[in-house]
């Protein structure tokens, strides 16, 4: 299963839906021009207080190495946000432009209208149906991130499904749940290669962001390569929307990185500097 763009979840009149998940159509970026980017060091860097970036090399059969941008965040130091517009979807750099945050990556999956295919919560107000409500293959493997009083985390709806009222400032759904309370999770979708984007909260209670945008690698490739990094100290990891929806933008003066996303996109997680 490719996690990209609006086509990779079902698309239908109503909520909830109830199709089966399918893969999105493969796009290029010729209409979206992106930057000269610096290498990015493969060690941990600075780039604001509570923000550490690095790149990651993820070894795959027969091609050279991809390379994953992992962005650290310390929750205390910094401001965590989800922001939606699905009347006016932006590139990832149209994102950064705009809000003016530190750091953006791309967001949750979205139908062809690009509402939102799962439950998105922005300032305490819910979009959408979650996906622990949707009874249709893969929906099982859905996950959450959330922030409620400035703190992240992760969880598997299949284990501790959403419920109406709960104190949640933001919110967005994604699928699969990579990894679980610290292991990989066995998921059962249809594999293909595709850009990615992810969610993930360490041991520590750090958020990472984690980007593979210049290759397209397999979910389960993905997986095992996170999961095969214990100094990464992962707990949990959900999958964001993916291939051409995957996009990095960080830019504090003293890290500039930009990975735009192919096509626009009508939510992004927003990082701001305190």
């Amino acid at each position: 299963m490719e996690t990209g763009c609006a086509a990779s979840i079902p698309i239908i009149p109503t909520l909830p839906p109830t199709a089966t998940l399918t893969p999105a159509p493969t796009l290029t970026a010729t209409n979206t021009p992106i930057p000269p980017t610096p290498t990015v060091s493969l060690e941990w860097v600075q780039a604001a207080p509570g923000i550490e970036v690095r790149a990651m090399m993820m070894p795959l059969p027969d091609s050279d190495p991809a390379e994953v941008i992992l962005t650290r965040i310390t929750p205390a130091l910094v401001t965590i946000r989800v922001e939606y517009a699905p009347d006016g979807p932006l590139h990832v750099s149209e994102w950064q432009s705009t809000l003016g945050a530190a750091v953006i990556i791309n967001g949750g999956f979205f139908r062809e209208d690009h509402t939102t295919a799962g439950l998105l919560i922005r300032e305490g107000e819910a979009h959408g149906v979650s996906f622990d409500q949707i009874d249709a293959p893969g929906y099982e493997h859905g996950g959450m991130f959330s922030v409620t009083g400035g703190v992240p985390s992760i969880r598997l709806l299949s284990a501790s499904p959403y419920f109406e009222g709960e104190d949640i400032d933001f919110a967005l759904q994604g699928l699969p749940i990579l990894i679980d309370q610290g292991a990989p999770v066995d998921f059962h979708l249809p594999e293909r290669p595709a850009r990615r984007t992810a969610a993930a909260v360490d041991a520590s209670g750090r958020l990472i962001l984690i980007t593979v945008s210049a290759k397209s690698v397999m979910l389960i490739q993905f997986r095992d390569w996170l999961a095969s990094n214990p100094e990464l100290a992962l707990v949990e990891v959900v999958g964001l929307d993916g291939g051409p929806s995957t996009g990095l933008a960080i830019r504090t003066g003293a890290i500039n990185v930009m990975r735009d996303s192919f096509t626009p996109v009508p939510s992004v997680l927003a990082i701001f500097t305190n």
